[in-house]
């Protein structure tokens, strides 16, 4: 296919320069066959061509998230691959897209916090993200979310406490701002220099919204 031979698998390319250059192109100007074919290459058994399929396709995400929007389900399968690299690229696909896809998402519920409990450190990140953005969407998801989410942030390691809660604070509305500000506050004795700034700013910044 047409849109296979700008990828790096195709045409030799070191790192990943010419996936980020090609999805802001398509970004600027969407194609919506070259988008198939990159959806299609994530189902090949090329696992070159696969990567080089998501990370375009997640760059995309990151600038034009409604273009990818409509094709959620096509990255849920990825959180079951055997293929790690497939599984933190779905998720960060998705984590882009969650807030505009969270009625296709929240069915998938328990598929999305099997994998987020069981994955790498890069799937964890985007998976915040990705519960957070389904939360933020409704209140009756967020009911269900926010309990795992609050009880994540009791848990995780500290050096992940604050990157998830200021991803995780897309999701709190008032009835939560009490609960969310406590876990924090109980985190601080934890942390770094660096990570106790970043959470104080934002226990601040929902003591003000309060």
């Amino acid at each position: 296919m047409r849109i296979y031979e700008k990828l790096s698998s195709r045409t030799g390319g070191k790192g990943e320069e010419a996936e980020v250059n090609l999805a802001i192109l398509l970004a600027e100007k969407p194609d919506p066959q070259a988008l198939q074919e990159l959806l299609e290459g994530l189902k090949s058994i090329d696992k070159a061509l696969q990567a080089d399929c998501i990370k375009v396709l997640y760059e995309i995400g990151y600038r034009d998230p409604q273009q990818i929007a409509p094709f959620a389900s096509d990255f849920l399968p990825l959180l079951n691959s055997k293929n790690n690299r497939m599984v933190w690229g779905g998720m960060i696909a998705l984590s882009t897209i969650a807030s505009r896809s969270a009625d296709t998402l929240f069915p998938h519920l328990e598929q999305i916090l099997k994998t987020f409990g069981k994955g790498s450190v890069i799937t964890k990140d985007a998976g915040v993200s990705v519960l957070a953005g389904i939360a933020s969407a409704n209140p009756e998801y967020a009911t269900k979310i926010l309990p795992m989410l609050f009880e994540h942030l009791k848990n995780c390691r500290p050096s992940s406490v604050a990157q998830h809660a200021e991803r995780a604070s897309v999701a709190i509305r008032p009835p939560h701002y009490d609960a969310f500000r406590t876990i924090l506050q109980n985190r601080l004795p934890d942390l770094s220099e660096n990570q106790t700034r970043r959470v104080k700013k934002l226990i601040k910044q929902f003591t003000k919204m309060a």
